[in-house]
C-alpha cells in the first residue's frame, strides 16, 4: 500500500510541473530572455507617450533694450569775424550704443513617434501669450547734437571760451594761428582741445600750397577738412598758364577810424587786389618786411584770383611791446608760383607805448 501512495504522488507532481513548463513557454518561448523579446516585438503606433517642448518660431521683430550715450567733440575751422580770421569752432557729436534683441514667435512642439523613437510626426502650435528672446547685439550710431555753446576751454594749455556758436574766442590772438604758418616750410599745427566732461581731441590744423619740387606730394594725413586756405574758399592749385603780373591792381589799408597803433596790442591790416587781366592768378601771396618787431615775415594769402575779381585779405598784427619808437614802417611785396612780383606796397604809421 506504501508504495502505491509514493507512486500516485509522484505521478500528480510531475503532471504539475509539466502544466508549469507549458504555461512559462506561453510566455517567455523556448530559451529567450524577456529583454530580448521586447526587442524583437513591434511596439503598436500611438501607444508610447508623447514628447513635448518649446521652440523658435517665425521672427516678429526686433526691440531695444538699452541705450547709452557719450558725448566727444569735433573741432573744425571757421572763418569768423569782420577781418575773417581763422578759429576753431567746436560741435558736439552724441554717440549712442543700443543695446538690441531680436524677437520672435513661440512655438510648442509635440513629438509622436511612429513605429519607433526615430520616426514619427512633429505638430506645432502657436502660444500667442508668450514670446521667444532671441539673439542680442549692439549697435552704434552717431548725429550731430549742436555747437558747445558758452563752454570754457584748453587750447594748447590756454584757457579760452566759446560763444553761441561754439567758435573759441581768441580775442588776445593767443593762439597766434595764422602766426604759426608764417613759415613757408610749416605745413601742419597742432591744437589739444579740453573740456570738462568730454575726452581730450587732438585736431591737426594744415596749410598745404603747392611747392615748385616735384617731389612735394600732399600726404595722406593732410585732409580737406583741416586745410585752412579751402576754409578761406581759396584755390592755391598751380595755374599752367603765366599771369599777367602788370594787370593787378593792388593797395594795403588800415581801418578807417584808425589813429595810431599801440605797442603789444593786435590791429588790423588789410590788403585788396583786382585782377583786371584775362589769366588768373597762380598761388598769389604778398609778405611783410620791417625792421619793427612783430611786423616782419607776416603771409597774406590770395592764391587764384580770376579775372575781374577782387580779393582781400586781413591780418592782425601787432607790434613788440617792448619797441619804443613813434613810427613804425613796413613794406609788403608780393610773389606768385611763377616769380617775385615788381610791385611793392609801403605802410607807415603812428605807434605808442
Amino acid at each position: 500500500m506504501m508504495n502505491k501512495a509514493i507512486a500516485t504522488l509522484l505521478l500528480c507532481l510531475g503532471i504539475f510541473i509539466s502544466l508549469k513548463a507549458q504555461q512559462d513557454s506561453a510566455f517567455n518561448g523556448i530559451g529567450l530572455d524577456p529583454k530580448v523579446l521586447g526587442a524583437v516585438i513591434p511596439a503598436e503606433a500611438g501607444k508610447t507617450s508623447s514628447n513635448v517642448s518649446r521652440c523658435k518660431g517665425a521672427y516678429l521683430r526686433t526691440e531695444i533694450r538699452g541705450s547709452k550715450s557719450a558725448y566727444q567733440l569735433i573741432p573744425a575751422i571757421a572763418i569768423v569775424g569782420e577781418n575773417r580770421q581763422p578759429a576753431l569752432q567746436l560741435k558736439r557729436l552724441e554717440v549712442r550704443t543700443i543695446t538690441e534683441v531680436r524677437l520672435y514667435e513661440t512655438l510648442l512642439r509635440t513629438f509622436t513617434p511612429g513605429q519607433d523613437n526615430d520616426h514619427g510626426t512633429f505638430d506645432y502650435q502657436h502660444l500667442d501669450d508668450e514670446i521667444w528672446e532671441g539673439e542680442s547685439s549692439q549697435r552704434v550710431v552717431s548725429h550731430e547734437a549742436g555747437p558747445l555753446k558758452d563752454a570754457e576751454v584748453f587750447v594748447n594749455g590756454e584757457k579760452l571760451r566759446t560763444d553761441a556758436n561754439g567758435v573759441i574766442l581768441d580775442p588776445e590772438n593767443k593762439l597766434a594761428i595764422l602766426e604759426k604758418f608764417d613759415d613757408l616750410g610749416k605745413r601742419s599745427i597742432e591744437f589739444l582741445v579740453e573740456v570738462q566732461d568730454y575726452p581730450a581731441v587732438s585736431f591737426p590744423m594744415t596749410r598745404t600750397m603747392p611747392q615748385r619740387r616735384d617731389y612735394d606730394i600732399k600726404r595722406i594725413d593732410e585732409d580737406d577738412a583741416h586745410e585752412m586756405l579751402l576754409a578761406y574758399g581759396m584755390d592755391f592749385r598751380l595755374s599752367k598758364r603765366q599771369p599777367e603780373q602788370d594787370a593787378l591792381k593792388c593797395s594795403v589799408s588800415l581801418p578807417k577810424d584808425f589813429a595810431y597803433a599801440e605797442a603789444g596790442k593786435a590791429f588790423p591790416v588789410t590788403i585788396t587786389v583786382t585782377n583786371e587781366g584775362q589769366v588768373q592768378t597762380s598761388c598769389l601771396l604778398a609778405r611783410s618786411f620791417s625792421r619793427v618787431p612783430g611786423l616782419a615775415g607776416r603771409l597774406f594769402y590770395f592764391g587764384a584770383i580770376q579775372p575781374g575779381e577782387t580779393r582781400s585779405f586781413t591780418r592782425l598784427l601787432t607790434v613788440d611791446a617792448a619797441e619804443r619808437s613813434n613810427t613804425a614802417f613796413l613794406e609788403l611785396r608780393f610773389s606768385d608760383s611763377w616769380s617775385p612780383l615788381k610791385k611793392r606796397l609801403p605802410l607807415t604809421f603812428t605807434l605808442i607805448h
